[in-house]
């Protein structure tokens, strides 16, 4: 866990356009399983547990929900079928191509080998794949973080109104000084030819890089246990205390929201599932695991005690599935008890 949130999720994110950006947090243990989710065009963040997506769009979310759960979970009447199957099509995953295409089935539509294609939009991936490449979309916080490094000062200097830099150099490995300016750590990839190519790369720049050059020395070398002696020294725990009103920023899927500390620890089941729930900054920054648009209706709950859901809700099997994964019995019996579920 790091000692602050990661300045890309605070800091206003640089990119070139005033349209809706979707985006997606992605369990580490759930890329490891389909890579073909992350891409070095669409990764925006990447920590130890856990990787931030820019989407193509809102769809994206039954994709991830599909891959979570193993079920194919669509609102009633569901009318983005097209949009949905245009990126299961690219993402090439079996088995979610094999669910979209039953669920296409039994609604009675054509597949999309029948059917005209959607025109890609302005900001479709049709769009990302004829821009130059590698892009990378950073937060402004980031690039001033080191204000008398070549970074900073190339910001400083640039008339570009603010919204796109031009760095040379090997823009492949940047992603690396990227990921240490964000994250004050190197992950690095496990192929490792790349990381022979990153030191080469590092070994030629100047003493601004000498952070990174000590992060990836420290990476390389041999872990050796502490001595005895100092295992044995007497020390002292820091503890630091939170107010019931501190707020705090949940990230969950698609969606993000702020809450009080009070509210959260109401049902003391959700902060104590650790398959579920996990720390970004303690007592300020939670990441949830789950689909963001059903935790506006989770977080109402733990708010008012009672659940209320819209008068024309569509995601039943959805909601429900998200209700059991989150193992509050006072959640679940609250949904038993709702008159529209009945």
């Amino acid at each position: 866990l790091h000692d602050k949130a990661p300045l890309g999720l605070m800091d206003t994110p640089l990119l070139d356009t005033e349209e809706e950006v979707h985006y997606c947090f992605l369990p580490l243990d759930l890329v490891a399983k389909y890579p073909s989710l992350v891409t070095e065009d669409n990764l925006l963040w990447l920590a130890e547990t856990v990787a931030l997506i820019e989407c193509e769009c809102s769809e994206f979310r039954f994709i991830v929900n599909f891959l979570r759960l193993q079920k194919i979970l669509l609102p009633d009447n569901f009318s983005n079928i097209d949009v949905l199957e245009a990126e299961v099509e690219i993402l090439e995953i079996p088995e979610l191509s094999e669910a979209v295409r039953l669920y296409r089935m039994n609604m009675g539509g054509c597949s999309r080998t029948s059917c005209p294609p959607p025109s890609p939009g302005k900001g479709g991936r049709a769009a990302g794949l004829a821009s130059v490449k590698p892009l990378y979309m950073m937060a402004l916080g980031l690039l001033v973080k080191y204000p008398d490094s070549a970074l900073g000062q190339l910001h400083i200097e640039s008339t570009l109104d603010g919204s796109r830099l031009y760095i040379t150099g090997n823009g492949v490995l940047f992603q690396h000084v990227k990921n240490w300016l964000g994250t004050c750590r190197l992950p690095l990839t496990e192929t490792i030819s790349e990381v022979y190519e990153l030191c080469a790369f590092l070994d030629k720049r100047d003493i601004t890089y000498e952070p990174v050059k000590v992060a990836l020395k420290t990476h390389l070398e041999p872990r050796t246990l502490a001595p005895m002696d100092v295992l044995n020294e007497e020390w002292t725990a820091e503890i630091t205390v939170y107010s019931p009103q501190q707020i705090i920023k949940v990230y969950v899927g698609s969606h993000w929201y702020a809450t009080t500390l009070k509210t959260l620890l109401k049902y003391p089941e959700l902060l104590s599932n650790p398959q579920r729930v996990y720390w970004i900054t303690y007592g300020q920054t939670l990441l949830i695991h789950g689909d963001g648009q059903m935790f506006r209706h989770v977080l109402n709950f733990l708010r008012l005690g009672k659940l209320f859901l819209p008068s024309e809700f569509k995601e039943w099997p959805l909601f429900c599935q998200e209700v059991e994964e989150y193992h509050i019995p006072s959640l679940s019996e609250a949904l038993v008890q709702c008159e529209a579920y009945k």
